[in-house]
């Protein structure tokens, strides 16, 4: 159990083929390429799972290593929602109020949510996924 924590915390938690579905995402909502350079905020809910992780990674899908004293990778238990269930996660190489996901300035990034114990890992296509938005708030020449 102690070892399932620890991935669950990294957002790395082990999953079977039919317990979860990966989704990445190398874009935001307005179609624009992820930048480490920039803040974004995930916002929304998840489609229905009973656990899910999210984490950032370089362009060739390794993990992002930000630091042990900085949060790289957030999931369901540990993220602060709004009353309607909904939340925002700030991306940012900069510290952040609230839900933040800290990433590194290494150029073009990406997302990766799991969610973990979905009935969408059964679905046969009939149905709509409502993913969280990903708005950029802003870039900093640095």
């Amino acid at each position: 159990p102690y070892a399932k924590a620890h991935r669950a915390r990294a957002g790395k938690l082990l999953y079977g083929g039919a317990e979860g579905l990966q989704f990445t995402a190398a874009i935001d909502s307005n179609g624009q390429k992820l930048s480490s350079d920039c803040t974004y905020d995930i916002d929304g809910i998840t489609p229905p799972a009973r656990f899910w992780t999210l984490y950032a990674t370089h362009a060739n899908d390794q993990p992002m290593k930000t630091g042990a004293e900085l949060p790289a990778a957030t999931n369901a238990w540990t993220v602060l929602r709004k009353p309607d269930s909904s939340f925002v996660i700030h991306v940012s190489p900069v510290a952040q109020p609230g839900n933040w996901l800290a990433i590194r300035r290494v150029g073009a990034f990406k997302l990766v949510l799991t969610l973990l114990d979905t009935p969408t890992a059964g679905s046969s296509g009939l149905i709509d996924l409502t993913m969280p938005k990903i708005v950029r708030t802003g870039c900093t020449d640095a």
